[in-house]
């Protein structure tokens, strides 16, 4: 159980940090997580893990969260929650796999699934520190990317 402590040790040093030093980008990304962390506790209790099969209401938080962070990549002027999005995007693949593989043990399942938080919190911790060290040294640092109509990539259609 030290493994548990750490994590919630870690993600609420990580979170914490991101709303006091972050940016726009890391803050709506730390709150994504935090609500997530708190939609989990909610669908699913500490047992959950003891039942065969997928865990339906944690995979439609983990669906959620792994939408917004992808909008959040899709517009922050970031590198890192592209990365973020990456790695929650493996705790999906860890449901699907146990929908199409019932015969995989809930322990690996709970393994996959939990395994993309770590790095997650790295990424997290790592662009909040980055974009304090930017506006510490007096350089511009903005949130989003915006683009205007002559500069927005076209999309390639057919």
């Amino acid at each position: 159980m030290w493994h548990v402590m750490t994590f919630t040790i870690l993600f609420a040093l990580t979170i914490g940090y991101a709303l006091w030093r972050g940016g726009a980008p890391e803050r709506l990304a730390a709150l994504t997580l935090l609500v997530a962390s708190v939609a989990t506790m909610v669908v699913a209790p500490a047992w959950h893990w003891v039942s065969n099969g997928v865990d339906y209401g944690v995979f439609m938080v983990d669906l959620v969260t792994f939408a917004a962070l992808v909008a959040i990549a899709l517009h922050a002027n970031r590198f890192w929650p592209i990365w973020l999005s990456a790695t929650h995007g493996l705790a999906l693949l860890g449901h699907l796999s146990v929908a199409f593989a019932p015969e995989i043990k809930q322990i690996f399942y709970a393994a996959m699934v939990m395994a993309s938080a770590w790095p997650g919190l790295a990424l997290l911790a790592i662009g909040t520190h980055r974009h304090h060290r930017r506006i510490s040294a007096g350089q511009p640092d903005p949130a989003w990317t915006r683009f205007t109509n002559n500069e927005r990539p076209a999309l390639a259609i057919g």
